[in-house]
């Protein structure tokens, strides 16, 4: 695999990734800017093709994008946390730093899971400890019916909490939603009570629930550090 890079709008970089065939198996696409903390590089596009999803073309457009970089080294955008492969992608590979985002809403004026996402390629979160085996599905917030997520009663709000997710791609999500459109709304009041309450993000991964393969974020109280 090998990689061509082109000028893009905005005096970014659009990064094409081609097999030893020439083929095309995936993009990305970056521009540069300025947050209150200095420079940064947006993420305006990724995108790897269907057939060789999980092969590690997404880390290898991110890496390239940040040889493209140069010397700034924190790449931001959005993102639904409802979409475990970006999450596997962005933080359990790259130590990303997940935000949640009050408020959002769809075009149509519904609640909408979205957080704002840092890469920061030279000081990535850490990883935290490994969990004992089933330990992520005890701390959940929530519980999985089949496609329905189901809150549950009597949260603490102390110590560690997780959400537990099923996998879900873009594709998986929609039909989701078509099946139980109150996924969005669900997703949206849980995890806006974690953040309420003062947890934020610091972990995703893998894990067994009613065995199957699920994730979960792991979440923390930051107002109890």
């Amino acid at each position: 695999m090998r990689f061509i890079r082109v000028t893009a709008e905005q005096h970014g970089e659009r990064i094409v990734a081609v097999d030893d065939e020439e083929n095309t198996v995936g993009r990305i696409e970056v521009f540069p800017g300025h947050d209150p903390r200095g420079a940064v590089f947006h993420l305006a596009a990724i995108e790897v093709r269907e057939d060789r999803r999980g092969r590690g073309v997404g880390t290898a457009l991110l890496k390239e994008a940040a040889r493209a970089m140069g010397r700034v080294h924190r790449l931001v955008f959005d993102v639904s946390p409802l979409l475990t492969p970006d999450a596997s992608l962005f933080i359990t590979r790259f130590g990303a730093r997940y935000r949640w985002l009050e408020g959002s809403r769809t075009p149509d004026g519904r609640p909408w899971p979205e957080c704002s996402c840092e890469l920061d390629f030279a000081n990535p979160l850490e990883r935290p400890p490994d969990m004992r085996e089933g330990e992520a599905a005890e701390i959940s917030v929530l519980d999985w019916d089949g496609p329905r997520p189901i809150p549950r009663r009597g949260v603490s709000y102390r110590g560690l909490h997780s959400v537990l997710l099923p996998p879900m791609d873009r594709e998986v999500l929609d039909r989701a939603v078509a099946g139980v459109p109150s996924i969005p709304e669900t997703m949206t009041e849980v995890l806006s009570a974690l953040h309420r309450h003062g947890y934020g993000f610091i972990w995703f991964d893998r894990t067994v629930y009613g065995g199957r393969p699920f994730h979960y974020y792991l979440m923390r109280n930051r107002m109890a550090l």
